[in-house]
């Protein structure tokens, strides 16, 4: 079996697998609690005695997270509550997405490869560009499209690392695992169809600088 072809046979048993603890986990009742679910304790058999837990936050089951993202000691609370994720400290809102993007799914851990968490959002939203635009771009697609979008929280801050255009494929969840074992992770992503929504397929990428390469 191919090193690739072996990466997305574990990248299809690491989707189904956390996708059991996912769903299954109940949202907490109490305190705003870290979800970690049991599933990818499991998954360190398949993918290494060193997967790193994958925090998330999803729309759809109401998660919320405490991480400290900043690495300052202190946790800030993560809350999406009905799409719009909201990233708070004792003293507050630190920032929250603005009201016109859909945030489906929140997850925290390291897709740079830099050793440092990073806060990724699955974003529905219209314009496939942001504030800033490439100069060589005239027009503009303003359907409502799925981005990918990558932010750290440095100085009490939310700054952007990575923001997508619009995606060509939407994406129904997104997972980090360092497959292969090499100390980097790779990002696990269960595309659909905006045509079609019962098309759905898995694939393998990694950063590679300046965004995503997909494994083929």
């Amino acid at each position: 079996m191919s090193k690739y072809r072996s990466l997305r046979v574990s990248a299809v048993l690491f989707l189904v697998v956390a996708a059991i603890g996912r769903w299954s986990v109940p949202c907490p009742s109490g305190p705003i609690a870290t979800v970690v679910p049991a599933a990818f304790e499991l998954l360190a058999g398949l993918c290494g005695p060193e997967l790193p837990s994958a925090l998330f936050a999803s729309a759809a089951g109401g998660r919320q997270l405490l991480y400290d993202l900043d690495g300052d000691g202190i946790p800030e609370e993560y809350v999406l509550p009905s799409g719009r994720l909201q990233v708070k400290s004792a003293s507050g809102i630190i920032w929250q997405s603005p009201p016109d993007w859909q945030v489906t799914e929140c997850l925290i851990g390291d897709a740079t490869g830099d050793g440092t968490p990073d806060l990724i959002l699955s974003v529905w939203k219209t314009g496939s560009f942001g504030p800033h635009k490439p100069f060589w771009v005239s027009g503009e697609d303003m359907s409502y499209r799925n981005h990918l979008f990558i932010f750290n929280l440095v100085s009490g801050a939310v700054k952007a690392v990575w923001q997508s255009s619009n995606l060509a494929r939407p994406n129904h969840a997104v997972f980090l695992a360092d497959l292969d074992g090499d100390g980097q992770n790779e990002l696990i992503a269960a595309e659909g169809s905006y045509n079609d929504p019962e098309t759905f397929r898995v694939t393998v990428w990694r950063w590679n600088g300046w965004g995503f390469s997909r494994l083929k």
